[in-house]
Protein backbone atom coordinates (compact mmCIF):
# COMPACT_ATOMS: atom_id res chain seq x y z
CA UNK A 1 0.00 0.00 0.00
CA UNK A 2 1.22 3.17 -0.48
CA UNK A 3 2.18 5.55 1.99
CA UNK A 4 1.40 9.10 1.60
CA UNK A 5 4.62 10.55 2.88
CA UNK A 6 6.58 8.38 0.15
CA UNK A 7 6.71 9.01 -3.73
CA UNK A 8 3.47 7.96 -6.23
CA UNK A 9 5.76 7.46 -8.87
CA UNK A 10 8.45 5.08 -8.22
CA UNK A 11 5.85 3.31 -5.71
CA UNK A 12 3.77 2.54 -9.05
CA UNK A 13 6.66 1.44 -11.01
CA UNK A 14 7.93 -1.05 -8.43
CA UNK A 15 4.65 -2.42 -8.64
CA UNK A 16 3.98 -5.98 -10.27
CA UNK A 17 0.98 -4.89 -12.06
CA UNK A 18 2.45 -2.06 -13.88
CA UNK A 19 4.26 -4.57 -16.44
CA UNK A 20 0.25 -5.48 -17.02
CA UNK A 21 -0.85 -1.45 -17.47
CA UNK A 22 2.14 -0.33 -19.57
CA UNK A 23 0.65 -3.12 -22.18
CA UNK A 24 -2.45 -0.69 -22.54
CA UNK A 25 -0.94 2.42 -22.99
CA UNK A 26 -4.24 4.64 -22.41
CA UNK A 27 -4.43 2.90 -18.68
CA UNK A 28 -0.63 3.74 -17.94
CA UNK A 29 -0.71 7.03 -19.14
CA UNK A 30 -3.73 7.55 -16.49
CA UNK A 31 -2.04 5.99 -13.96
CA UNK A 32 1.58 7.90 -13.93
CA UNK A 33 -0.36 11.33 -14.57
CA UNK A 34 -2.74 10.46 -11.12
CA UNK A 35 0.58 9.48 -9.57
CA UNK A 36 2.61 12.75 -10.44
CA UNK A 37 -1.18 14.58 -9.92
CA UNK A 38 -0.09 12.71 -5.84
CA UNK A 39 3.41 13.72 -5.49
CA UNK A 40 2.29 17.41 -6.09
CA UNK A 41 -0.24 17.45 -3.69
CA UNK A 42 0.00 18.19 -0.22
CA UNK A 43 -2.29 17.18 2.83
CA UNK A 44 -5.73 15.85 2.52
CA UNK A 45 -5.98 16.06 -1.59
CA UNK A 46 -2.21 14.01 -1.43
CA UNK A 47 -4.10 11.37 0.76
CA UNK A 48 -7.02 11.09 -1.26
CA UNK A 49 -4.98 11.00 -4.58
CA UNK A 50 -2.31 7.89 -2.66
CA UNK A 51 -6.18 6.58 -2.28
CA UNK A 52 -7.16 6.66 -5.14
CA UNK A 53 -3.83 5.23 -6.92
CA UNK A 54 -3.72 2.35 -4.45
CA UNK A 55 -7.56 1.28 -5.69
CA UNK A 56 -6.76 1.91 -9.22
CA UNK A 57 -3.82 -0.77 -9.06
CA UNK A 58 -5.21 -3.50 -7.38
CA UNK A 59 -7.82 -3.10 -10.00
CA UNK A 60 -5.33 -3.78 -12.05
CA UNK A 61 -5.40 -7.47 -13.80
CA UNK A 62 -3.52 -9.68 -11.39
CA UNK A 63 -4.09 -7.16 -8.28
CA UNK A 64 -6.26 -7.28 -5.55
CA UNK A 65 -9.32 -6.50 -5.90
CA UNK A 66 -10.46 -3.19 -4.98
CA UNK A 67 -12.84 -3.09 -1.63
CA UNK A 68 -16.56 -2.34 -2.70
CA UNK A 69 -17.56 1.48 -2.37
CA UNK A 70 -20.49 2.43 0.03
CA UNK A 71 -23.38 4.07 -2.15
CA UNK A 72 -22.86 7.74 -1.49
CA UNK A 73 -26.47 9.28 0.45
CA UNK A 74 -25.23 12.61 -1.21
CA UNK A 75 -26.81 13.05 -4.61
CA UNK A 76 -25.16 14.30 -7.49
CA UNK A 77 -26.23 18.25 -8.16
CA UNK A 78 -26.99 17.07 -11.74
CA UNK A 79 -29.37 14.28 -9.91
CA UNK A 80 -30.63 16.33 -7.64
CA UNK A 81 -31.89 19.04 -10.76
CA UNK A 82 -33.28 15.89 -12.59
CA UNK A 83 -35.39 14.96 -10.23
CA UNK A 84 -36.50 17.91 -9.07
CA UNK A 85 -37.83 18.79 -13.16
CA UNK A 86 -39.37 15.75 -13.25
CA UNK A 87 -41.10 15.83 -9.99
CA UNK A 88 -42.79 18.95 -11.21
CA UNK A 89 -43.94 18.21 -14.38
CA UNK A 90 -46.79 15.79 -14.71
CA UNK A 91 -45.77 14.11 -17.96
CA UNK A 92 -42.61 13.29 -17.01
CA UNK A 93 -43.49 10.96 -14.51
CA UNK A 94 -42.89 8.04 -17.06
CA UNK A 95 -39.07 9.91 -18.16
CA UNK A 96 -40.58 11.25 -21.68
CA UNK A 97 -41.36 14.97 -21.48
CA UNK A 98 -43.89 16.41 -24.10
CA UNK A 99 -42.87 17.60 -27.72
CA UNK A 100 -42.11 21.62 -27.59
CA UNK A 101 -44.77 24.02 -29.52
CA UNK A 102 -41.49 25.43 -31.08
CA UNK A 103 -40.24 22.62 -31.96
CA UNK A 104 -44.02 21.01 -33.63
CA UNK A 105 -44.71 24.22 -35.51
CA UNK A 106 -40.84 24.31 -37.07
CA UNK A 107 -41.80 20.53 -38.26
CA UNK A 108 -45.32 20.89 -39.57
CA UNK A 109 -43.90 24.21 -41.55
CA UNK A 110 -40.71 22.34 -42.71
CA UNK A 111 -42.95 19.89 -44.12
CA UNK A 112 -45.10 22.15 -45.72
CA UNK A 113 -41.52 23.25 -47.66
CA UNK A 114 -40.52 20.36 -48.28
CA UNK A 115 -44.30 19.33 -49.98
CA UNK A 116 -44.27 22.71 -51.56
CA UNK A 117 -40.89 21.90 -53.24
CA UNK A 118 -41.78 18.48 -54.47
CA UNK A 119 -45.16 20.17 -55.86
CA UNK A 120 -42.95 22.14 -58.07
CA UNK A 121 -40.57 19.88 -58.88
CA UNK A 122 -44.00 17.91 -60.43
CA UNK A 123 -43.82 18.02 -64.53
CA UNK A 124 -46.04 20.24 -65.59
CA UNK A 125 -49.26 18.81 -68.18
CA UNK A 126 -48.56 17.79 -71.53
CA UNK A 127 -49.61 20.39 -73.94
CA UNK A 128 -50.47 18.02 -76.55
CA UNK A 129 -53.40 16.11 -75.64
CA UNK A 130 -52.03 12.47 -74.52
CA UNK A 131 -55.69 10.79 -73.67
CA UNK A 132 -57.53 10.78 -71.13
CA UNK A 133 -56.02 8.00 -68.48
CA UNK A 134 -52.55 9.11 -68.83
CA UNK A 135 -50.79 9.69 -65.79
CA UNK A 136 -48.47 12.36 -66.19
CA UNK A 137 -51.50 14.47 -67.36
CA UNK A 138 -53.49 12.97 -64.30
CA UNK A 139 -50.74 13.48 -61.59
CA UNK A 140 -50.27 16.96 -61.81
CA UNK A 141 -54.45 17.71 -61.59
CA UNK A 142 -54.57 14.91 -58.43
CA UNK A 143 -52.03 17.00 -56.42
CA UNK A 144 -53.57 20.02 -56.93
CA UNK A 145 -56.68 18.69 -55.94
CA UNK A 146 -55.49 16.81 -53.10
CA UNK A 147 -53.28 20.34 -51.76
CA UNK A 148 -56.26 22.36 -51.54
CA UNK A 149 -58.69 19.68 -50.17
CA UNK A 150 -56.24 17.95 -47.20
CA UNK A 151 -52.78 19.23 -47.22
CA UNK A 152 -52.46 17.28 -44.21
CA UNK A 153 -53.11 14.15 -46.08
CA UNK A 154 -50.67 15.22 -49.13
CA UNK A 155 -47.74 15.08 -46.35
CA UNK A 156 -48.86 11.87 -45.25
CA UNK A 157 -48.58 10.46 -48.71
CA UNK A 158 -45.38 11.87 -49.69
CA UNK A 159 -43.96 10.77 -46.76
CA UNK A 160 -44.85 7.64 -47.85
CA UNK A 161 -43.51 8.10 -50.98
CA UNK A 162 -40.24 8.89 -49.63
CA UNK A 163 -40.34 6.00 -48.13
CA UNK A 164 -41.28 3.99 -50.51
CA UNK A 165 -39.00 5.82 -52.70
CA UNK A 166 -35.75 4.91 -50.58
CA UNK A 167 -36.69 1.02 -50.71
CA UNK A 168 -34.59 0.53 -54.04
CA UNK A 169 -31.82 1.99 -52.56
CA UNK A 170 -31.19 0.02 -49.58
CA UNK A 171 -32.54 -3.15 -52.07
CA UNK A 172 -29.58 -2.23 -53.99
CA UNK A 173 -27.17 -2.38 -51.18
CA UNK A 174 -24.02 -4.76 -52.12
CA UNK A 175 -24.44 -7.85 -50.41
CA UNK A 176 -22.19 -9.89 -49.00
CA UNK A 177 -20.12 -11.72 -51.36
CA UNK A 178 -20.35 -15.53 -51.28
CA UNK A 179 -17.92 -18.28 -52.07
CA UNK A 180 -16.89 -19.03 -54.92
CA UNK A 181 -18.56 -22.59 -56.22
CA UNK A 182 -16.13 -25.18 -57.89
CA UNK A 183 -17.39 -25.73 -61.14
CA UNK A 184 -16.75 -28.53 -63.03
CA UNK A 185 -15.31 -28.44 -66.61
CA UNK A 186 -18.21 -29.69 -69.14
CA UNK A 187 -17.32 -32.46 -71.91
CA UNK A 188 -18.00 -31.70 -75.19
CA UNK A 189 -19.96 -34.22 -77.01
CA UNK A 190 -19.26 -35.19 -80.18
CA UNK A 191 -22.26 -34.35 -82.82
CA UNK A 192 -23.93 -36.78 -83.81
CA UNK A 193 -24.12 -35.29 -87.66
CA UNK A 194 -24.06 -37.73 -90.35
CA UNK A 195 -21.47 -37.27 -92.76
CA UNK A 196 -22.43 -37.82 -96.42
CA UNK A 197 -19.80 -39.09 -97.97
CA UNK A 198 -19.49 -38.36 -101.86
CA UNK A 199 -19.88 -41.43 -104.49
Amino acid sequence: MLDPAGDPLIWLQQQPQAEAARMHPARWHALVALARRAARAEGALRTLLCRRLNASVAALPGGEPAPPRAPSSVRQPLQALTAALNAGHPDAADGTWPELRAVRSNTRDWTRLRVARRLADVPPEPSTPVGPLNAHALMPKALAQLQSLSPEYLQRLMQQFDVLGSLPRAAAAPAPAAAPVAVAPRKHAKSKVPIRRRP
